[in-house]
């Protein structure tokens, strides 16, 4: 890649992760858990669109929405066992392999 090609690939990264923080401090404001305290469709995306520069932030976020943290999570836990024992449900085993580029 030439200087040209590196300086449009930087401002289209920055541009996308403006553009998907915006989307994320909207979602927010919206309902994160549903009435059983399993995660709504606001939140997913939000786990979805979140940028891979800021990974202990996606991991703050996704401890702030499972259900039990204070039975089921681990600091210490290495997110090879969190994804093979999927502790939450299928749905955070594949948004945190799909996140990390991980086949299912």
């Amino acid at each position: 890649m030439n200087k040209e090609q590196l300086q449009e690939l930087h401002i289209s990264t920055q541009n996308g992760k403006a553009a998907a923080q915006k989307r994320i401090d909207y979602l927010m404001y919206e309902d994160l858990l549903d009435e059983d305290g399993y995660p709504t469709e606001a939140a997913l995306e939000i786990v979805r669109i979140w940028h891979w520069s800021d990974s202990p932030g996606w991991f703050e976020f996704i401890k702030s929405i499972w259900h039990l943290a204070s039975w089921g999570w681990s600091e210490k836990e290495s997110i090879e066992v969190m994804m093979k024992n999927d502790y939450h449900g299928k749905w955070l085993g594949e948004k945190v392999k799909e996140h990390l580029g991980v086949e299912a």
